[in-house]
């Protein structure tokens, strides 16, 4: 089966987030098919969302995955229903057993859980609760680095701190300030297992 390293020469395309649960749900065949089309010049990734209302699409989405060896999934905390962050203590049984549902699917595939980071529900202080929660047999991908300059004055120091702990976590540096650029690539000299698990590129 395909792992992240066997995707590294090829692009990664997966759906955009949007306002609308089931829109977004509904990109995953759409882009798989464009694979397909394309006779398979980029991985496709699926949206996976853990709102009790779109808990059907979940698992569609999931199953869709497993049939097609989906490795990467996508997610973002801003548009979950409102009463929901990445913080646990938000989670009620429902959600919890989506995202349970998420976690079982990417430690069966080893895969690779991308999850925007920035303002509100995607603040990085909840997103490491969620990663503490969701353990460590999983890629982690943190789109934005933190996204906020607070957000990349909490995340870049502790970048090193959480492969210490043993996760895996890769991020970008796309919608990050100048400053945030400058300094990961100064926490590389410093750690250069870094090296590999950031990529420099730019929503520009």
């Amino acid at each position: 089966s395909l792992s992240l390293h066997d995707a590294l020469p090829i692009s990664i395309v997966v759906p955009v987030y949007s306002p609308d649960p089931k829109y977004a749900f509904s990109l995953n065949k759409i882009l798989f098919q464009i694979s397909i089309d394309m006779d398979k010049k980029f991985i496709p990734g699926f949206w996976v969302d853990p709102s009790p209302c779109v808990s059907s699409q979940l698992q569609d989405a999931l199953t869709t995955a497993e049939e097609q060896n989906i490795f990467i999934l996508k997610t973002s905390p801003s548009v979950w229903e409102s009463s929901y962050s990445p913080d646990p203590s938000t989670w009620d049984l429902k959600f919890s057993n989506s995202i349970e549902l998420i976690r079982e699917y990417l430690i069966n595939k080893k895969g690779v859980l991308q999850i925007h980071t920035g303002s509100g529900k995607s603040d990085i202080r909840l997103i490491e609760k969620f990663i503490l929660k969701m353990g460590k047999n999983i890629t982690y991908h943190l789109v934005h680095m933190g996204n906020t300059a607070s957000g990349q004055f909490y995340f870049i120091p502790r970048f090193s701190e959480w492969i210490d702990q043993g996760f895996d976590i890769i991020t970008d540096t796309s919608w990050s300030g100048g400053f945030a650029v400058r300094w990961i690539y100064d926490e590389m000299q410093k750690d250069t297992r870094i090296i590999s698990r950031v990529m420099f590129a730019s929503d520009e």
